[in-house]
């Protein structure tokens, strides 16, 4: 229910917000090819799947500053039909939902390049099950997480008519909260049309000599794993970071920091066996502790950041690899602390 009120407050805040821009919709099929990135799948996959996907978008017009920066991106919301591929028996079919923006660069007169990254719910109809999909190891849920990139290319072939082929990377899983969670990774090849209507862009006002300034950010998050046993306990995860950044312009920062994540299913594990010698020994066992460094796009109240760590801290049970890195995708609510002290004073 939480990933369904999400995509509707976020077809809302797009619906209200593209009443004063332009739209786009498109429509791509996708040839596509599971790629087997672990030996521990228990099928063979052979032959395509084939995407059919429909885009509807708010062609930004440069009245702010990240829309200019940006040259002009694209933002909306993609359904998409997948064909998992063969066996169809076990993978089946999916339907996802997802937000995404559309970039442009090497801008020509009737062409540009595009480059497409979103992330939102994809349904699986065909997931793992102990009595009737017990070789469908990949999925064990029916909703997951989905994310795509694309880079295209489009040119327009007729008034407001474009033409677009590229290649696209498509990832499906529920980030381990189901066992047994060893994803779906495709690589396709994209093929489609759309409808732009015409806009004028508006002189650039945006000042690209913008003062370099630092921040820090305290980040609280959580989620939950199931280990090993289908069906079994969901074990939490609690997440702290503290992350400095460096701000090279508005847009842009270099940010680094420490994360202390404690895995409640390592100290459970540690405290009921004869690998912890008290209570307090259990307890370490589920604490990590981690530095990372990574890079952050500000896209209006979006962000998007890549990181890289390692643990320096870690359990020896269900630890992972010491070696890790995180794609995470923040919605940023326009409230200040002036703001929240205010309003607490006014309560008062």
């Amino acid at each position: 229910m939480r990933i369904l009120f999400f995509i509707w407050f976020l077809l809302t805040t797009i619906y209200v917000k593209s009443q004063n821009h332009i739209k786009t919709y498109q429509v791509a099929f996708q040839s596509a090819k599971l790629i087997h990135h672990t030996k521990k799948f228990a099928f063979e996959s052979n032959g395509y799947s084939l995407f059919l996907d429909a885009k509807i978008c708010t062609q930004t017009n440069g009245k702010k500053a990240w829309q200019q920066y940006y040259g002009y991106p694209r933002y909306g919301i993609n359904l998409v039909f997948h064909d998992l591929g063969k066996p169809s028996i076990l993978l089946g079919n999916a339907i996802g939902i997802y937000p995404f923006f559309d970039f442009g660069f090497l801008h020509r007169r009737k062409s540009s390049c595009r480059f497409v990254i979103g992330s939102g719910a994809t349904y699986v109809f065909k997931p793992y099950n102990i009595k009737t999909n017990v070789a469908q190891n990949a999925i064990g849920t029916h909703w997951n997480n989905s994310a795509t990139f694309q880079l295209k290319y489009e040119y327009n072939i007729y008034r407001k008519i474009n033409l677009f082929f590229g290649i696209g990377l498509s990832h499906i899983s529920n980030g381990g909260y189901a066992y047994p969670n060893l994803g779906l990774n495709y690589y396709s090849i994209i093929t489609g049309l759309g409808y732009n209507s015409n806009y004028t862009k508006i002189k650039t006002l945006y000042n690209r000599h913008s003062q370099s300034k630092w921040s820090l950010s305290l980040i609280y998050g959580f989620a939950y794993r199931e280990i090993k046993v289908v069906g079994g306990p969901k074990y939490p995860v609690r997440i702290f970071s503290l992350e400095p950044a460096y701000h090279y312009n508005n847009f842009k920062s270099i940010r680094s920091g420490i994360e202390i994540e404690y895995h409640f299913v390592s100290a459970y594990f540690a405290a009921h066996t004869e690998l912890a010698n008290d209570i307090n020994s259990a307890f370490k066992a589920g604490l990590r502790l981690q530095g990372f460094v990574g890079h952050e796009w500000l896209i209006g109240p979006v962000s998007i950041e890549l990181r890289i760590g390692y643990q320096f801290l870690k359990s020896s049970i269900y630890a992972g690899y010491p070696l890790y890195n995180k794609f995470v995708i923040q919605y940023h609510l326009p409230i200040t602390l002036l703001n929240i002290l205010r309003f607490k004073r006014e309560l008062h």
